[in-house]
């Protein structure tokens, strides 16, 4: 049964607009916890700060990605500037062709490989945890 706003008893309220803000915040639903700030779900209290290996490679794999995407932005000013250029010419796509095959394609690639190791590690990993 839904409860609409005329079923409510705001006759208490202090003027606040019918909330009163120093009650208890209400239950959450089943399967949901609370968090304080600056944890996160399933953070232990004792925790020392130190990261795991795989958290680390995943930090270094969002890091990649947005580095891909700032490469990304580049690459369209370059070829905004070349169409906007009467001469065809872009000195940003000329520094993005120079850095495509030392620093451009390594990070892809990174960013590529670390996702489908970290793919497959989980796949294996829900595997062997599946068999017990």
């Amino acid at each position: 049964m839904a409860m609409l706003a005329r079923d409510m008893d705001v006759s208490a309220s202090s003027g606040s607009g019918g909330i009163d803000y120093g009650a208890p915040p209400p239950p959450l639903p089943s399967g949901f916890e609370r968090i304080g700030i600056g944890s996160a779900p399933g953070d232990d209290s004792d925790d020392d700060g130190e990261k795991t290996l795989k958290e680390r490679v995943n930090d270094l794999l969002v890091y990649d990605f947005f580095f891909i995407l700032a490469c990304l932005a580049f690459f369209t000013a370059g070829l905004v500037q070349r169409a906007a250029d009467a001469d065809d010419k872009s000195v940003i796509l000329d520094a993005f062709v120079f850095a495509w095959p030392w620093l451009i394609q390594p990070a892809i690639t990174l960013l590529m490989t670390g996702a489908i190791v970290q793919g497959a590690s989980g796949w294996i990993a829900s595997k062997l945890d599946g068999d017990k």
